[in-house]
């Protein structure tokens, strides 16, 4: 118990009551003043009525008669049971009573830390009110639980280790999970680490545990960082945040008690609930008797709890509003839900004659929620039968719980189970499921593809999981002219007898069908609102991909707990005019990303609509659509809720209750306009800039940096980035981009920060693209980052068609390609010659001096094909011996594989575990898009002048790759690479060659280095990137069926994976290759077989 003032006879106060699952705090807070009387902090020890029932005895003795409670609060996991006893005026959720009570203490807090005894939360706010928020409860390893054991078993007191550990030097231990910190903590006190080390070391983990696991993407914003809980207490914690964010952190007095103090404050501001009486202090004296019982009312089957207390009876746990006491219903909410979806089909009488040509099964998932009336009255027209897999349900859970051959999101795992369902069901011939790209283009041409996941679905079905039943999978592109479409579905369905013209006309149908559905929706959209407009009440409307809002197995019903206090409720999509194409969106490529955004547009304008939006644990697109979608609200409420598959609504309920306390109280000015312009490049002018280049390849960025001097602008090569960079590249990123995206800000914000750079005379290189693939959109991340870090003047120089180049002469561009040719030669000399070296560093050696050379070269534009060739053979001078080692091939994202600090300096480390490494060069992916501009040029029939210019092209950049070829053959004519044409038929028999990115080049070129003899392939990609899980999706098929072993590692800069590849190396002789599959954030995966 702690007194900090006097109690006065006649004092008003309110009591707040936290009920937590470790402790238990009372705040008594003057109901004139504010100021916090006194406050008690219990153990709970499991039995929440009796840690109560001790609290208010102990406030009873100081308290006495002297003083009135005038208002009490309850809140915690343990709000509902102790409130509905004490008779509460408020029970309230711990978000909104941790916030309330920050705020008071430190106005205008944006980002709320909070670790509890077993629990962690995460709390952002703006304009006052919580607009993100996240709870863990899973991991022990970032509570003060975990610390209190680390502190006995070190031997200290859990109230001096702070002090103990103050200016201590860390050493590193995991942050991953209690199993592993403890490990840690025995492994460094055998090394002689002392306990105050040892101690200081376990709280920087846990404070990055916390930024990991509890905050995860989600960014920490604000200048002072607001720390909570108990274990703020902690000095050695604190220093550790401020250390790992760079900010102060605040810690308030009553840190211990803020969320009771924060619902004894909300108790004093909301209105008396006049029904509800304080019972008093002595409330809890009385013998309390509990009843469970499951309600059968509703579909709900809520969980009800009733107490009997001296002849009265409380009863709660009605999720419909019902009043515990009586047998009447709430007043819920509208659910306008009814009718949005379309995974139900539509209303289309099947034209059947006779017996079905087939029974064609469609798993109701991913698109098929915008798309299932589309294809179901496609195929009904031909005379097929049509077996859709139905709504999910926990048969598919627990399925999809089995089919994770990949670390996809829970809705590409819940479609492979919906078809596997269906492949298992009998009597269904085959499962259709087009390859849909993207849909038609935007008004500014941009495109609308589809996630990565989405397009490679069906590829998974046949690639990876292997259905019992065939897989009709047509490759579709809406931008193509309708008789490619038809001609495509006709060569999927020609075989069971349908003639080209019958093909037609169903699809033409069947666009009618989905047309008419659409416009439909619309307009019974307008009537919603008109009817909400006119009730004038707040209502909910719910934003994502449709399969989120509308498979209760993936969004666990919340859009139910809504209505259950009374709100309507609506999907987005009825929002949405179907004839309108140009949403005025910047450079948003992807479909749904699109509709989202300009949903937010539309949301953002309309008062009485506040938006809810169901992401997924995992989802790519949202890591980025996020962020834009928070700016577009201008500052009106919402709240993110990302869903994942863990098959609880627990961790959701308390983050909804506080965005409906956020509902009801909100009285902010009306939102201002979107802040999300998409636009990023920013004035340039390439007089007075200096253009930094990232260091994607260690040798090639280098000499782009001479080619851009040679044509007189100011350009140096950024520093290959270390861990500083990574973090600093995260500050202000919500954590779920991907690597390249953070490493490559966060080594140019370092760089000018350690020199003092004048933000209007810097420029910042990074160009772009349109998708499928996340990294079009670095560009709109690092100019939110770079204006957030005060650079505003400072320009992204992101050259490309739309752009003019931004002011780029195609002699400079010509001459870059040429440039990348020649790192790519001189990288390739390196690795052949550096495992074999006599004089350990000699190959490193020429190869800088070689690099030298060539940077002197380019200054002067020198004919870089005979600078090449000199500066290969230097290398290839350098004296070698040994016997031929094992030729590792190294695929996947471009930027990871070629990058030493992203990829933990893979090269060396395979040639350090005994292994040759081949990297595959920068320069296939210029030879890949050119292949595929020309391709898909001549597939959408875009003129013979602009197919004749654009064939000019393409051959030059061809020509110039031939003639290096040709020039460098004798020194490295074992080292030669496939045609673009090569790996494009290796990677198409996987996925469709219409599904552009490097997918289809990984999965190709690793089939390629099989056959070009190598012992193992690797396949970079950064942590949670969507073309390395799809890849790493199919490396069991293609190792198995290429006889070599493919290991998939998934790098997030911290941990080092490459170890894995000595356990191939290091045990090759024995015919076999280990299978190894592991979850964590650096996942790998190994796969296939070596042939004795």
């Amino acid at each position: 118990i702690r007194v900090y003032d006097a109690v006065r006879h006649g004092q008003g106060v309110s009591l707040g009551i936290d009920v937590g699952s470790t402790s238990t705090k009372v705040a008594v807070v003057d109901a004139a003043s504010r100021d916090v009387i006194l406050d008690v902090y219990r153990k709970t020890g499991g039995d929440p009525v009796g840690a109560a029932r001790s609290c208010f005895g102990s406030i009873t003795k100081i308290l006495g008669s002297h003083t009135e409670v005038v208002r009490a609060a309850a809140t915690g996991s343990g709000r509902t049971l102790v409130g509905e006893l004490m008779g509460a005026h408020l029970i309230v959720n711990e978000i909104s009573a941790h916030h309330y009570g920050a705020s008071h203490e430190e106005p205008g807090v944006e980002t709320i830390i909070e670790i509890g005894g077993q629990d962690a939360k995460y709390i952002r706010a703006a304009n006052g009110m919580v607009v993100d928020s996240a709870m863990n409860y899973v991991c022990a390893a970032g509570t003060g639980s975990f610390i209190e054991e680390q502190a006995n078993r070190l031997g200290f007191d859990v109230r001096e280790i702070g002090g103990a550990v103050l200016g201590r030097r860390a050493p590193r231990t995991s942050d991953r999970c209690t199993v592993f910190m403890e490990q840690d903590i025995h492994k460094l006190l055998g090394e002689g680490y002392g306990r105050e080390e040892v101690m200081a070391g376990v709280m920087y983990s846990i404070a990055k545990n916390y930024l990991r696991r509890v905050a995860g993407s989600r960014p920490i914003a604000g200048d002072r960082v607001f720390f909570q809980g108990a274990t703020a207490r902690n000095l050695g914690l604190v220093a550790a945040f401020e250390s790992l964010l760079d900010r102060e952190i605040v810690v308030s007095p009553f840190c211990h008690i803020m969320g009771a103090y924060g619902a004894a404050l909300l108790a004093l501001d909301r209105p008396l609930d006049e029904e509800r009486r304080f019972r008093g202090l002595s409330c809890f004296d009385k013998e309390i008797e509990l009843e469970y019982r499951r309600c059968g009312d509703c579909r709900n089957r809520c969980l009800i709890t009733t107490a009997r207390v001296g002849g009265e009876e409380v009863s709660w746990g009605y999720l419909c509003g019902r009043d515990g006491n009586s047998r009447r219903a709430g007043k819920r909410g509208k659910n306008y839900f009814i009718g949005m979806d379309f995974s139900q089909g539509s209303d289309h009488d099947p034209r059947l004659r006779g017996a079905p040509r087939a029974v064609i099964g469609i798993p109701r998932a991913l698109s098929m929620f915008s798309y299932l009336p589309l294809w179901k009255t496609f195929l009904e027209e031909m005379g097929f039968e049509v077996a859709d897999s139905g709504a999910s349900g926990a048969g598919h859970r627990e399925q999809a719980a089995g089919m994770a051959v990949s670390d996809f999101c829970f809705p590409v795992k819940l479609g492979l189970a919906h078809a596997a369902v269906l492949a298992d069901r009998g009597g269904v011939d085959a499962v259709f499921f087009p390859a849909l790209v993207s849909e038609k283009p935007q008004e500014n041409g941009l495109p609308r593809v589809f996630c990565p996941y989405v397009i490679s679905y069906p590829s998974l079905l046949t690639g990876a999981v292997g259905l019992s039943i065939p897989v009709i999978a047509p490759s579709l592109d809406f931008r193509l002219d309708r008789p490619l479409l038809v001609r495509e579905l006709w060569n999927s369905l020609k075989h069971f007898g349908v003639s080209e013209r019958e093909v037609a006309a169903a699809f033409d149908r069947a666009l009618d069908t989905l047309k008419s559905l659409q416009a439909k929706r619309y307009g019974e959209g307008k009537a919603i609102l008109e009817a909400m407009a006119r009730r004038g009440k707040p209502a909910v409307v719910f934003i994502g991909r449709p399969y989120n809002l509308h498979d209760r197995v993936i969004n666990l019903g919340l859009p139910e707990q809504f209505r259950s206090y009374g709100f309507d409720i609506v999907p987005y999509e009825c929002l949405m005019d179907p004839d309108v194409n140009d949403s005025g969106i910047h450079h948003m490529y992807w479909n749904y990303g699109e509709r989202i955004l300009a949903a937010a547009e539309i949301i953002r304008e309309i008062p009485f609509l506040y938006p809810v939006y169901f992401s997924n644990f995992g989802c790519g697109p949202d890591s980025f659509v996020l962020t834009r979608f928070e700016r577009a609200m201008g500052g009106k409420p919402y709240l993110i809720l990302e869903l994942d598959e863990h098959g609880a609504d627990t961790g959701y309920l308390t983050r909804v209750e506080a965005f409906i306390d956020v509902i009801n109280s909100n009285k902010s000015a009306p939102p201002k306009e979107s802040g999300d312009g998409g636009m990023f490049h920013g004035k340039w002018q390439k007089k007075g800039r200096k253009l930094w280049i990232p260091p994607m390849h260690e040798i090639s960025a280098i000499l782009t940096a001479a080619g851009f001097r040679a044509w007189d602008f100011d350009a140096e090569s950024l520093p290959v980035e270390d861990a500083a960079a990574l973090e600093a590249g995260r500050q202000g990123a919500r954590g779920g981009e991907c690597l390249p995206a953070h490493t490559t800000i966060g080594t140019f914000l370092r760089t000018m920060r350690r020199i003092g750079a004048d933000p209007a005379g810097q420029a910042f290189f990074m160009p772009t693209a349109e998708g499928p693939c996340r990294y079009g959109q670095y560009t709109l991340l690092h100019r939110d980052m770079l204006d957030r870090a005060g650079f505003h003047q400072t320009a992204i120089f992101s050259p490309s068609s739309v752009n003019s180049y931004m002011g780029m002469p195609e002699s400079l561009r010509m001459y870059l390609w040429d440039i990348l040719i020649a790192g790519d030669m001189v990288m390739k000399a390196l690795c052949r010659v550096r495992p074999y070296e006599t004089v350990p560093g000699e190959a490193d050696r020429a190869a800088a001096a070689a690099i030298r050379g060539l940077e002197g070269r380019i200054e002067r534009r020198a004919k870089l094909v005979p600078a090449a060739a000199e500066a290969v053979r230097e290398i290839m001078a350098v004296p070698v011996s040994g016997a031929p080692r094992p030729l590792v091939g190294i695929v996947g994202e471009i930027y990871v594989r070629c990058n030493p600090f992203c990829n933990n300096n893979l090269i060396r480390s395979i040639e350090e575990q005994g292994g040759e490494a081949w990297l595959t060069p920068i320069s296939e992916w210029i030879l890949y898009t050119s292949w595929c501009e020309r391709y898909f040029s001549h597939l959408y029939r875009r003129g013979l002048v602009h197919n004749f210019l654009l064939d000019l092209k393409t051959r030059y950049i061809f020509s110039r790759m031939k003639k290096f070829e040709k020039a460098l053959a004798p020194l490295l004519a074992d080292r030669y690479e496939p045609t673009v044409e090569r790996v494009m038929e290796l990677g198409g028999a996987y996925l469709p060659v219409i599904f552009e990115g490097e997918a289809i080049l990984t999965v190709g070129r690793a089939l390629a280095f099989a056959e070009q003899g190598a012992a193992l392939v690797v396949n970079c990609a950064p942590f949670g990137c969507m073309p390395g899980n799809i890849t790493n999706a199919f490396m069991n098929t293609v190792g198995e069926k290429s006889g070599v072993p493919m290991v998939t590692l998934f790098y997030d800069g911290v941990s080092d994976i490459n170890r894995i590849v000595g356990i191939y190396l290091n045990n090759r002789d024995t015919g076999e290759s280990p299978i190894i599959h592991h979850a964590a954030r650096n996942a790998v995966t190994i796969a296939g077989k070596v042939s004795s």
